[in-house]
């Protein structure tokens, strides 16, 4: 908020309640004989997917293990009603101008896994 300028404007997408519907607690692993995005060498690689319903928060956790090593990856996803997202942001100094389904602008509603937002410093 201190880097925008006196009446600076925000842009951001976050998750929404309908993709956090659309997940579920799950896991299944697999294996790569080929480097990829997640390993540069042959790794079998073991996904769990973790809800979290009072928080609208979920956690999908990769392991992935190889001959030389074993890594962890743990990607936190909070989730916002329209509400929430508003609350968050005014009561962070910010007004949200406009309401968008994504980032490339697509109308928000009530389905729209993501709510993208453009707000003003206030």
């Amino acid at each position: 908020k201190d880097s925008l300028k006196e009446n600076g404007r925000l842009i951001l997408d976050v998750d929404s309640i309908a993709r956090f519907n659309t997940k579920e607690e799950a896991g299944y692993f697999g294996y790569s004989a080929e480097p990829s995005f997640l390993s540069e060498e042959p790794s079998f690689q073991f996904n769990k997917t973790y809800r979290y319903e009072d928080d609208l928060l979920f956690l999908e956790h990769i392991t992935i293990v190889s001959k030389l090593k074993t890594e962890h990856i743990y990607n936190w996803m909070q989730c916002y009603t329209k509400e929430s997202l508003e609350e968050e942001l005014r009561n962070n100094g910010f007004m949200i101008e406009s309401w968008y389904g994504n980032i490339a602008g697509d109308p928000y509603t009530i389905t729209s896994e993501e709510i993208a937002v453009v707000c003003q410093k206030i």
